[in-house]
């Protein structure tokens, strides 16, 4: 793909063949009670290699097509789909985010997926300031949605297969707004399967520009239906996968009770600061050294852990500032270890070169607290009632406000309930993981009386 000049690994991103089933089935959500003539305008942005074409030609069969546009910016599958089907529909070969069309009355394809990595910097740039949904680490996707949606007539409908993952992740948040302005007629979770030889976790939104006070229609991939109201206030649409969890008769929430809830410090070179306990280290960054945990190091099923590595923190803990008045011996001293001090120097470019890449409360860190892993397949807690365990960036850990006692709090974490809202809350990570959010710990309701 080609957006402005700077091209974007097709390859890997984007253009990815919808199978004639998936193609059919939208086909028949796209025409399903809607009064189609000669005169009606249906769009196919990103049309690719021409699926969606062929099932509305399969649909309409012996009747006279509809007026329909297909948009391909990729020139070898523009003249693809030009040969093949330019002298039945209107193909054009266009920039279909940047470009001005009129409105149509439906609207349906499979949007590049395209992550923020994929897209050049001056196309971001223009992105932002054409596109509401151009948000944070925002997709591909999430503008033709937004495009399209734009274009669509009044009553009109369309019907796009996307990741769902716009559902729920925070990069979404203005998508989700804006689409909450129309009426989500359904939301189908199809197979993972759905598209042979490619990882993908795809549903197929249906969507039409008319006010509607009706629920979402929601079919769930073993086939469970449920009827939800979406709103932009629900911070997330996660309950279209999982039902959300209602907790009663509380009041108060984790942020409540918690003085801090934080990933654990990212140093910007893990390769140098933090080493195995096997490492005979100069006496110096010795002194320095605190026992470490990663999220790999938490094994699930367990309610204690082992240290196997150390991390070198060279700051005043009692006032969260490095240590610059040694910065001469510091550098010494990690020249000896053969690390690539000289690349972090250059790389980092702060001042001083041992700043770690966040700003970290070692005073509240290193105490009693309780850690979780940010990526896990269930959600489980461990203890750390020594204090003296610096969870690294794969950990979450949490201190308690005075008033509530760390290990009543566990307890709480372990329970049923606790657990089960966190799976309904959390994101779903590639492999069926949980990710695990601080907005989200946040927000988990806790007993009035812990």
């Amino acid at each position: 793909m080609v957006a402005n000049g700077e091209v974007i690994n097709s390859t890997k991103f984007g253009f990815v063949r919808t199978p004639d089933s998936l193609v059919d089935y939208m086909v028949a959500q796209l025409t399903s009670e809607y009064e189609i003539t000669r005169e009606t305008r249906i769009l196919v942005p990103g049309c690719g290699d021409g699926q969606f074409i062929k099932g509305l030609i399969r649909y309409f069969g012996d009747k006279e097509l509809p007026r329909i546009t297909a948009i391909e910016l990729h020139p070898e599958r523009f003249s693809q789909v030009i040969d093949e089907f330019g002298d039945k529909i209107e193909v054009l070969n266009e920039n279909f985010l940047t470009s001005q069309y009129d409105d149509f009355d439906l609207i349906i394809g499979n949007p590049p997926y395209v992550p923020i990595e994929g897209i050049g910097e001056s196309d971001k740039t223009q992105f932002k300031s054409l596109f509401y949904s151009a948000h944070n680490r925002f997709d591909l996707y999430f503008l033709f949605l937004e495009k399209s949606l734009n274009l669509l007539k009044g009553r009109g409908k369309l019907v796009f297969v996307t990741p769902f993952k716009f559902l729920f992740v925070e990069s979404a948040t203005k998508l989700r707004e804006l689409i909450s302005s129309y009426h989500v007629r359904q939301i189908h979770i199809v197979s993972e399967n759905s598209f042979p030889g490619v990882i993908a976790y795809p549903c197929v939104s249906t969507i039409t520009n008319e006010p509607s006070e009706e629920p979402t229609h929601v079919i769930r991939q073993d086939g469970e239906t449920r009827d939800i109201s979406l709103s932009p206030n629900d911070g997330n649409w996660i309950r279209v996968l999982e039902d959300k969890v209602q907790m009663e008769n509380s009041k108060r929430t984790l942020k409540d009770v918690c003085e801090r809830i934080s990933l654990g410090p990212a140093t910007g070179s893990e390769k140098l600061f933090v080493v195995h306990n096997d490492v005979v280290l100069p006496e110096l960054l010795d002194s320095l050294c605190h026992p470490t945990i990663a999220g790999r190091e938490l094994v699930p099923g367990t309610t204690t852990f082992e240290h196997s590595s150390r991390m070198i923190i060279p700051y005043h803990l009692d006032s969260n500032k490095p240590m610059i008045e040694i910065e001469e011996d510091l550098e010494i001293a990690f020249s000896t270890l053969n690390q690539d001090l000289v690349d972090l120097k250059k790389d980092k470019g702060t001042k001083p070169w041992f700043k770690f890449k966040d700003s970290v409360p070692f005073h509240d860190l290193l105490g009693p607290k309780i850690l979780l892993k940010d990526i896990t397949e269930k959600p489980e807690f461990w203890l750390d009632s020594s204090g003296i365990t610096i969870p690294r960036h794969t950990v979450y850990y949490l201190t308690t406000k005075e008033g509530t006692e760390l290990v009543k709090l566990l307890d709480y974490l372990r329970s049923d309930i606790a657990i089960k809202w966190l799976e309904s809350e959390c994101q779903k990570a590639a492999n069926g993981s949980l990710r695990v959010q601080t907005a989200v710990l946040r927000r988990l309701p806790v007993p009035d009386n812990l």
